[in-house]
């Protein structure tokens, strides 16, 4: 017996009745909210978005109506659309250019996460320490001589 695999008016169907129910949603919240596959996802909003000029001239199913910007793993911002159901023009992608202030913002923020800042044991003794760094080798070197 095959595998049936989604037709696709049925899950253009799926992506539609998502949309009308829960509103305007990214690519990646419309794949989770219908259980489909990034691949079959796409192709079909894809096709969504491009009126049917071809044959009935069926205007477009969806449209972009806003950008969001998403923070990935790496640190680095994405923008991705909006899906909306209608048949309005797209909203314009905006610049995605930050300014250095939020650029250096950024950085630091990675370079702390990569650092594992007061992961080391002298950050740890430092930050422990009444009286400074002559207590921290004070210590230090009560410990090591008890240990002898």
């Amino acid at each position: 017996m095959k595998k049936k695999r989604n037709q696709p008016d049925s899950v253009r169907n799926k992506i539609l009745e998502s949309l009308q129910a829960c509103g305007p949603m990214t690519r990646a919240e419309i794949e989770r909210e219908c259980g489909l596959k990034y691949k079959s996802a796409s192709s079909s909003i894809d096709k969504m978005l491009q009126p049917n000029l071809h044959r009935s001239k069926r205007p477009k199913l969806l449209y972009v109506s806003s950008w969001v910007s998403v923070d990935a793993t790496s640190g680095h911002k994405y923008l991705r659309p909006v899906y909306a159901i209608g048949n309005r023009p797209d909203q314009p992608k905006p610049d995605a250019k930050e300014t250095k202030k939020e650029r250096n913002a950024r950085y630091w923020q990675r370079r702390k996460l990569k650092k594992g800042v007061g992961a080391s044991i002298f950050h740890f003794a430092m930050s422990h320490a009444k009286g400074g760094l002559k207590d921290v080798i004070q210590q230090f070197s009560t410990n090591s001589d008890m240990a002898a």
